[in-house]
């Protein structure tokens, strides 16, 4: 089936296909909120261009697969510890008591 999309209160001005007039744009900038406009000589240049920054999410993810590796290693370095202790001998079990 194909999707149905649904709005609840549509703004009609915000279809409005026509660019904004000389004052707005003037406005737009004198308040900050334009820094730069696309022109059709300029868009191929933007398009073009090569993102530029980096990415961190590679970071924090290799980060928690150091601590999950290294908990690994713990949790086995506990369990084998655990495992090679004698209860009798530590005197972990109560001798000569009757049960």
């Amino acid at each position: 089936p194909q999707p149905v999309y649904y709005s609840v209160s549509l703004d009609p001005r915000e279809q409005d296909p026509t660019t904004l007039s000389n004052t707005d744009t003037a406005w737009l900038r004198e308040h900050n909120y334009l820094t730069a406009q696309l022109t059709p000589e300029t868009l191929p240049k933007i398009l073009a261009a090569r993102p530029v920054g980096t990415e961190l999410y590679a970071l924090p993810l290799l980060l928690l697969f150091a601590l999950l590796i290294t908990e690994l290693f713990m949790t086995r370095r506990l369990v084998r510890i655990q495992t090679t202790i004698n209860a009798a001998e530590s005197g972990l079990v109560a001798r000569g008591v009757p049960r």
